[in-house]
Parts: C-alpha cells; structure tokens; sequence
C-alpha cells in the first residue's frame, strides 16, 4: 500500500509541474501574441534570419534537454537548457524548461528566478 501511496504522489508532482510549465507557456505566448497584435509594423524578417542559427542551435539544445527531462534526469537536462540559453538568451522555452528541470531537483528559488524571467 505504501508504495501505491508514493507512486501517487510522485504522480501528483509531474502533473503539478506539467501544469505550471502550461500556464507559465501560456503566459509567454499569450504576452508575444498581443505584443506583435499591438504593433502596426510587420514582423522584420531580417531579424529572424539573424537570429535564425542561434535559435536552431538553441531549438536542437532544448530538444535533448526534454528527452532527458523526460527520463527523470533533471540534472542532465538542466545542462541542455543552460547550453540551449547560451546559444541564444532570449529562447524562452529553454527559460522555461530549465525552471522546470530545476524544480524536479528541488532548487527551488533558481527555478522560479527562472520560470519568472521566461514569462
């Protein structure tokens, strides 16, 4: 019965993560959206295409973060994410991704240093 318990539990924190993760996602793009809404210019391609290596590189990074986050090795991932930032440093699902990977290793006060900054 115990172990029932703690497999519950341990449940109950992925959601809780996963949910947070939503809601913070949620923000930071809710935000982008009505931010490029409100403006009367259109996007500038340029500074897409400027970014654009660092963002791949940045997007490749994040990938691998995930598919260790999702093996439970929140350490591994953390470095991925941080890997990811340094690529590019406005790529905010690494922010957020490394806010999540720091909260499954319990540090919480970077984690949401973290999350606060990707919304």
């Amino acid at each position: 019965m115990q172990m029932k318990a703690k497999s519950i539990r341990g449940l109950m924190w992925i959601f809780a993560v996963v949910l947070f993760a939503a809601v913070a996602c949620s923000a930071v793009f809710r935000r982008s959206f009505a931010q490029n809404m409100a403006s009367d210019k259109p996007l500038a391609p340029t500074a897409a295409a400027k970014s654009n290596s660092g963002s791949t590189e940045a997007l490749r990074l994040n990938t691998l973060g995930v598919a260790h986050m999702n093996q439970q090795k929140g350490a591994e991932a953390q470095k991925y994410f941080e890997r990811a930032l340094a690529a590019d440093p406005n790529f905010a699902p690494a922010k957020m991704n490394l806010g999540i990977s720091l909260l499954s290793q319990q540090k919480l006060e970077s984690a949401v240093s973290n999350l606060e900054d990707a919304s």
